[in-house]
């Protein structure tokens, strides 16, 4: 009569085995959707943020280095921090894309004239 008393423990271990690894699977998926919408959510923000005041400041650099214009020649400092010489001259600035075609061209004509046999 007392084999039908006891409990079915081997019934009862793999149950809890197999619930704690089903807790554990529910948990990581979880962890793993949580993870996933926030950073959806994140990347959302990002994408609709928009940054007016730094944009304005590049696209107002851009414009000052993209084109022709003239400029008054900061005047020379001496040693004791007064300017020398006479009034400032105004400069031409010329686009930077210009000014890099320049210095390349002077660049390859020194380089020609700098090597022997030439």
């Amino acid at each position: 009569m007392a084999r039908y008393d006891d409990l079915p423990t081997n019934m009862i271990a793999y149950a809890a085995v197999i619930s704690c690894l089903l807790l554990l699977a529910i948990i990581q998926g979880t962890q793993a959707l949580c993870f996933n919408m926030m950073n959806t959510a994140q990347q959302e923000k990002l994408l609709g943020s928009e940054y007016t005041s730094s944009k304005a400041l590049i696209s107002e650099q851009l414009a000052s280095i993209s084109g022709y214009k003239r400029v008054a020649k900061p005047a020379e400092m001496g040693p004791d921090g007064k300017p020398t010489g006479e009034s400032p001259q105004s400069l031409l600035q010329i686009p930077v894309d210009r000014a890099i075609d320049l210095i390349l061209q002077e660049n390859k004509g020194r380089a020609v004239s700098a090597t022997p046999g030439a």
